[in-house]
């Protein structure tokens, strides 16, 4: 009898220590998946900033209110803009065939978009928190969504026609820290997608990164946030990003925690250098 409740207590320990070394496992896979994710995201993010030509310094104020005044669809619930750029978007095979311009209403627009056979588009990331409400399709404490807004879109482009929140008001014909969009009327050429979810609450208690000078913070959190170079005539900016995961989520299906402060994610941190730069002249 004495034997058997030893063999018991035995097997019971052995059967514990086999479910937690099973769980462990699985919460460090999940741990390596979030962080694999919050890597490709940041490589994302430096990649779409290198080919910007102008930075806000100030997302919000500059760009995301504007746009809201003006009747855009901006991604609601709390999103916090923490990066907004200009780039150039090059025409691909799909726009290949241009419009004649002396046909086109606007000849001198349609000529400069066949010179440079690129058009402008208006990049923002936001930071937005999830809810219960997004249980099922986004899981994690927090999510980041690319929002762009496009000079053109396929439709347009073969009557180079641009979209409502350029009309007669192209960033090229002025600089680009006043430019300001149209009213809405129509959405042609906004676009807004989720680019990873699983990032750490942006109601983090560290807060926004502290910025070398020069530097403007962007961002209410360390959990997605930025350190933008002020932009300056002829030359090049500089962003320095950081962005933190979070495995344990919101909406947990994976039933996830980090068990102990060792095992919670590291803040990733990279440096992008503009490579586009207005009004530089060369030495």
């Amino acid at each position: 009898m004495v034997s058997l409740i030893v063999a018991s207590i035995v097997v019971s320990g052995l059967l514990y220590l086999v479910v937690e070394l099973l769980q462990i496992d699985r919460r460090e896979t999940v741990l390596d998946e979030t962080q694999r994710d919050m890597r490709r995201a940041m490589d994302y993010v430096a990649d779409d900033l290198r080919e910007a030509i102008y930075v806000y310094a100030d997302p919000a104020a500059n760009i995301a209110t504007p746009l809201d005044n003006a009747g855009y669809t901006l991604p609601g619930g709390g999103a916090i803009p923490v990066l907004a750029f200009w780039k150039p978007q090059p025409l691909d095979d799909d726009f290949s065939e241009l419009p004649d311009c002396s046909t086109a209403a606007n000849e001198d627009t349609c000529n400069a978009l066949k010179l440079r056979q690129a058009y402008y588009q208006l990049v923002i990331y936001f930071l937005k928190p999830n809810t219960a409400a997004d249980a099922g399709q986004w899981d994690g404490k927090s999510r980041i969504i690319r929002y762009t807004v496009s000079e053109y879109t396929k439709a347009s482009l073969s009557t180079a026609a641009q979209t409502s929140p350029f009309l007669s008001n192209s960033p090229a014909a002025q600089d680009f820290s006043s430019w300001s969009p149209n009213s809405a009327g129509s959405l042609p050429g906004t676009d807004s997608k989720v680019l990873v979810d699983y990032v750490a609450d942006l109601d983090a208690t560290n807060g926004a990164p502290t910025c070398d000078t020069g530097y403007t913070a962007s961002g209410i959190s360390d959990s997605f946030s930025a350190c933008i170079l002020l932009p300056e005539t002829g030359r090049n900016q500089d962003v320095v990003v950081f962005l933190k995961g979070d495995a344990s989520g919101f909406n947990d299906r994976r039933l996830v925690n980090s068990f102990s402060e060792a095992s919670s994610l590291p803040t990733l941190k990279t440096q992008v250098l503009v490579r586009g730069v207005i009004g530089k002249e060369p030495d």
